[in-house]
């Protein structure tokens, strides 16, 4: 098994999987200013389950059943999934989260994910290889409009099929997940957690798999026998969450809790939690790495800020940050169109966060629908 959690220098930074938020093109952001590791936003093991397993049957289905492009109900679900896996060459480390509370259909998830699996059904249901599979993002313009530090967009942005790992979530608040017995409900029923565990281990061998959870339900001591528990059942690399779940995303994070944890096990050791760009990362120097969440959001530089203590960088520079929210509104129309550019009205309030005078900036550019429209207001706007 190739395990590139041991090699990284240490501390490494990673970019944590946020729902509707951490996509390629953000994640393409983060990669551009240094970030170690990069994971997929959150992956239903049961709609791999239920829609990959069985698409021999799908197969067999009458025309009735399929659309104009011969793609069944279960087929768009299916891509849709694949999408959110979906990543290139270049934002390697690269690993795919999954959730979910059934061990047998967790393991699923992970094979077919791991074996690259997932990858060819992507091909086959977008008729991907025809329109943009392995193809370079091309843009005529772009030499001259958008300027990538850490690798060069016409020639890394290949999709590539097997990930650097697979994380499992045991750590998601959210009530839905919640609700069928996975993310931090598995904090709840540690026996559980560690069949998931040791059933993904069985079926992957190729690739580490690691664990994101949070210290405990309502206390903080349990992630030390939880901790203890996730490694002797085969797990690689373990991040932690320094809240409970009771205490979701307030309050302050239990840095010491996590240092405890690290000095108990040898696996690698993450901590999560409340890092923004003044963050001191000194006094997490044990550690062997840091992820970053909603810090990163409309501050992607946040890694080469706090890896590298960056004077390079000023936040406080209006050409800096425009030339930003330009780099990463280019790459989600890339990526996206015009879709991604509806989502991409969320990124926008983030990179104006805290920003005085840009009031009627904000109400123009979280109506926007093109990039065209994005360009032409931030070269209007002056500050």
């Amino acid at each position: 098994m190739k395990n590139f959690w041991n090699k990284l220098d240490r501390p490494f930074f990673a970019l944590a999987p946020l729902a509707g938020y951490t996509d390629q093109s953000m994640r393409l952001m983060c990669k551009d200013f240094g970030v170690d590791v990069l994971y997929s936003e959150m992956i239903s093991s049961e709609a791999l389950w239920h829609n990959a397993s069985c698409r021999s049957e799908y197969d067999l289905e009458s025309n009735r059943s399929r659309n104009k492009f011969m793609m069944t109900m279960n087929d768009k679900a299916l891509l849709k999934t694949l999408n959110l896996i979906k990543f290139f060459q270049t934002e390697r480390p690269f690993v795919v989260q999954i959730f979910g509370a059934d061990p047998k259909h967790i393991a699923f998830a992970a094979k077919y994910i791991a074996s690259g699996e997932w990858h060819k059904d992507l091909i086959q249901i977008s008729n991907i290889k025809n329109q943009n599979g392995n193809e370079k993002i091309k843009d005529n313009n772009i030499a001259n409009l958008i300027k990538f530090k850490n690798y060069d967009i016409e020639n890394s942005l290949k999709i590539s099929s097997i990930p650097d790992g697979i994380d499992i979530n045991m750590g998601c608040p959210a009530r839905d997940v919640i609700k069928v017995g996975a993310g931090a409900a598995l904090i709840k029923n540690q026996h559980l957690a560690c069949e998931i565990i040791k059933a993904v281990k069985k079926e992957v061998k190729n690739i580490p798999i690691s664990v994101k959870t949070r210290l405990g339900w309502n206390n903080e001591e349990e992630i030390l026998d939880f901790s203890k528990r996730i490694e002797e059942s085969g797990a690689d690399a373990l991040a932690i969450h320094g809240r409970t779940y009771k205490n979701g995303f307030c309050g302050p994070v239990n840095w010491d809790m996590i240092l405890k944890v690290k000095r108990q096990l040898k696996i690698p050791v993450i901590g999560n939690g409340g890092i923004n760009i003044d963050f001191d990362c000194k006094t997490v120097a044990d550690l062997d790495g840091l992820m970053i969440g909603t810090g990163a959001l409309g501050k992607p530089w946040i890694f080469e800020k706090l890896k590298n203590q960056s004077q390079t960088i000023n936040e406080a520079n209006w050409e800096f940050i425009k030339k930003n929210i330009l780099k990463h509104a280019f790459l989600v129309n890339k990526l996206k169109g015009k879709q991604g550019i509806l989502e991409f009205r969320k990124h926008i309030v983030w990179y104006l966060k805290g920003i005085d005078g840009v009031k009627q900036l904000r109400g123009e550019l979280v109506r926007v629908s093109s990039y065209e429209e994005i360009e032409e207001i931030l070269q209007r706007f002056t500050y």
